[in-house]
């Protein structure tokens, strides 16, 4: 599975890295929702994980521009938030999940697991 990770916590951002590899996916890690868009525009990934509360462009904005781009149009977004957001909200902005932090690394990665599977 090829995950999109972008969160603004350096700390964050090492351990998931970590916990994705170990699981024997292949994890591209950023630190804003403007190299998360970026990286869609050069690649394919199967789920994109996003922040909500970053600078620059936050996961909000990011999964908006995300779902305009050719390859950002039907991948699996989930939003990560530590702030009082709805699934409605994440819906709104094109999200197919949104979870709530702190969440322990193994958890998310069953909740994309399922997500992924199923989609197809």
């Amino acid at each position: 599975m090829r995950i999109l990770f972008a969160d603004d916590t350096l700390d964050t951002r090492q351990l998931y890295a970590m916990v994705f590899r170990m699981k024997g996916y292949d994890a591209t890690i950023v630190e804003n929702g403007d190299l998360a868009r970026q990286a869609v525009e050069q690649q394919l990934f199967d789920v994109i994980i996003l922040d909500i509360e970053m600078p620059g462009a936050d996961g909000l904005t990011a999964a908006r521009q995300i779902r305009k781009l050719p390859n950002g149009q039907s991948v699996p977004i989930v939003l990560l938030t530590a702030y009082n957001y709805t699934l409605r909200t994440a819906e709104q902005v094109g999200a197919n999940l949104l979870v709530r932090k702190p969440i322990l690394a193994q958890d998310l990665v069953q909740k994309i697991r399922e997500l992924v599977e199923g989609e197809g």
